[in-house]
């Protein structure tokens, strides 16, 4: 007896996705007398077409709720590579990197709390020479987030330049879905210091969950059009530059966020936008800017203070904060230390210390047991709110020079050795100097000593990346610039192993 069928198609099986149930089967036996054969037939193929058919329906998605929930200190930073065109003619390919150490105050109902600092590094070219990074501005910050991600500025600054950027929906998500928020953005096309505020509204689309570098996160896509001024759906801001008259563009960001705490890990923005200037001078941009988050452990306090007990003398209290969160001033230029002043004069004293009372407790303290004046090596190590701080004396130069006499060779290996323990720290590098002289001679020295000190670091095995290199000239004395005594605490090089606490 030979059976056949006739040609079954998805049209032939009507179905619901909930009971997966076949209603009806159309089939053709050509023995029509063997009912039974026939009724096992069409039972079979119910079930095969049926099966085939829950396998090919989509399961139900699976929602997500996205909050934020972070606690914990990180590292921001910042890299845009974007062509600049002024007036519409092309000035070149521009790298921007700015760094940030953030730590939490305490967290709330209201939200987590931080305060840190934004450190603007030098503008470089594209593929520049691996080097020691300079540094633009410190610019002291603080700052809440919610659980939805919308961010509060308690500080008048222009960082971070983003504000509740990315912000989360107020309810569950599945693949697809969509979602806006507000944010705002600072920005100085022309780089003048004056900063304008622009509101934005962001579209957001969740995309799923991912691995990325080891860490489960959830994937989201936005988008937002640049608006400002008198353009359609343009803002303004009062306090922004009152000569840019207009802005409009386009970005497109990728976005992974942490799945247990919705910590931002990385942010990769696709921007092409255009500034307008009352005077009809344009800026526009066109490139991209990647912002990633890192959470790097403390350091080994445990290994790295006996180390330093050995070479350097240890100051108990913590040091001061720096003025404004270690701003530069206005009037200030990058420096190094000065083992001479311009006329050769070595120093001799040493420095780090407010008046002779401190440093005579601070050396009572120690554990090496001195009694004189003279730290142990001309070091004194500190804690300050950004980490712990050498405060080098007496590192020799030649006279109206960046060359080190082969006399610190010994000292810097010290130092270069208790480095190394620090891990994948970054180092901030300040000099000082006495003021003495003309102002900008000053400056331009003591970065070129800065620099000295980098390469001398970076010679003895420390990355010069992780290296970053700033100074005050002599707007920052602690001593009395008018004796021997006080110019040689003013001159000094201090380097700071950035820590998030």
């Amino acid at each position: 007896m030979r059976y056949s069928f006739a040609a079954v198609s998805y049209h032939d099986v009507f179905f619901t996705a909930k009971s997966l149930s076949c209603v009806s089967m159309c089939i053709r036996c050509e023995c029509s007398d063997n009912s039974g054969m026939r009724e096992y037939i069409r039972t079979a193929v119910c079930i095969m077409a049926g099966a085939v058919l829950a396998a090919a329906a989509p399961a139900e998605e699976k929602r997500v709720s996205i909050t934020y929930s972070g606690d914990r200190s990180y590292t921001l930073i910042e890299r845009t590579d974007i062509r600049r065109y002024d007036s519409g003619r092309y000035t070149g390919l521009l790298s921007r990197e700015t760094r940030a150490f953030i730590s939490p105050e305490h967290s709330s109902g209201g939200g987590s709390s931080y305060s840190g600092n934004f450190f603007v590094l030098e503008q470089t070219k594209s593929g520049g020479k691996k080097t020691a990074k300079g540094i633009d501005a410190v610019v002291p910050v603080s700052f809440t987030i919610d659980e939805s991600g919308v961010m509060t500025v308690s500080s008048d600054s222009q960082y971070p330049e983003y504000r509740s950027f990315p912000s989360f929906p107020d309810k569950p998500v599945q693949e697809g879905d969509s979602w806006t928020g507000k944010a705002e953005r600072c920005v100085d096309p022309r780089g003048t210091g004056q900063f304008t505020r622009i509101p934005i509204l962001i579209e957001y689309r969740y995309v799923g969950e991912e691995e990325y570098k080891g860490e489960r996160v959830y994937h989201i896509k936005a988008k937002w059009a640049t608006r400002y001024g008198n353009v359609v759906g343009g803002s303004y801001d009062p306090a922004g530059d009152p000569d840019l008259s207009r802005a409009m563009g386009t970005h497109d960001a990728d976005i992974m966020v942490r799945k247990e705490t919705g910590e931002t890990i990385v942010i990769r923005d696709m921007l092409d936008e255009t500034f307008v200037y009352s005077d009809g001078q344009t800026v526009a941009f066109k490139g991209s800017a990647l912002f990633f988050t890192e959470f790097p452990p403390a350091i080994n306090r445990g290994a790295i203070m006996p180390a330093l007990q050995k070479i350097a003398t240890i100051k108990e209290t913590k040091g001061e904060s720096k003025p404004e969160g270690m701003g530069i001033s206005d009037a200030a230029g990058e420096s190094a230390p000065g083992g001479y002043t311009d006329a050769g004069e070595r120093e001799t004293a040493p420095g780090g210390f407010t008046d002779r009372k401190s440093l005579e407790s601070a050396l009572a303290a120690d554990s090496g047991g001195q009694s004189s004046d003279k730290p142990k090596n001309d070091i004194v190590v500190e804690e300050t709110d950004a980490g712990l701080r050498l405060s080098v004396q007496n590192i020799r130069f030649q006279p109206d020079s960046d060359q080190i006499l082969p006399q610190e060779r010994g000292r810097l290996d010290d130092i270069a050795r208790v480095l190394k323990m620090a891990g994948n720290a970054q180092f901030l590098i300040e000099g000082h100097t006495a003021a003495v002289g003309k102002p900008s001679g000053e400056q331009q020295l003591s970065v070129e000593r800065a620099r000295a000190i980098a390469r001398e670091l970076a010679a003895r095995g420390i990355d010069a990346e992780r290296m970053m290199c700033t100074g005050y000239g002599g707007t920052r004395p602690i001593g009395d610039n008018s004796t021997n005594e006080g110019r040689a605490q003013n001159r000094r090089v201090e380097i700071t192993i950035l820590e998030n606490k």
